[in-house]
């Protein structure tokens, strides 16, 4: 009796990884991207700006079909900073941490 229970509860933890993997219930990555800003330049530092978070949801776009199938799903954070500051940088990276 007690093998079957144990093998029931295997078949139970086998069937709830598959529906993981099956993208019913994706689990959350968190990444953050840091990048410093120019203060000064806000013309050249808001297009740069833009043009980064382009390219991280293009790369997200890129690869979340195969994240799904593995049952993930990547939940990103952008922070910039002044990159005259390094009190500021040091604090924003020992936030995400």
């Amino acid at each position: 009796m007690n093998n079957l229970a144990t093998q029931y509860f295997i078949l139970s933890l086998l069937l709830l990884f598959a529906d993981v993997t099956n993208g019913k219930v994706p689990i959350d990555v968190k990444v953050s991207f840091m990048e410093a800003l120019a203060p000064k330049d806000t013309t050249s530092s808001e297009r740069f700006q833009n043009e980064y978070e382009y390219a991280v949801q293009t790369g997200k776009q890129l690869i979340e079909a195969d994240l799904e199938k593995c049952g993930y799903r990547i939940v990103d954070e952008k922070i910039f900073y002044d990159a005259s500051d390094n009190l500021q940088a040091f604090e924003r990276s020992k936030a995400v941490t």
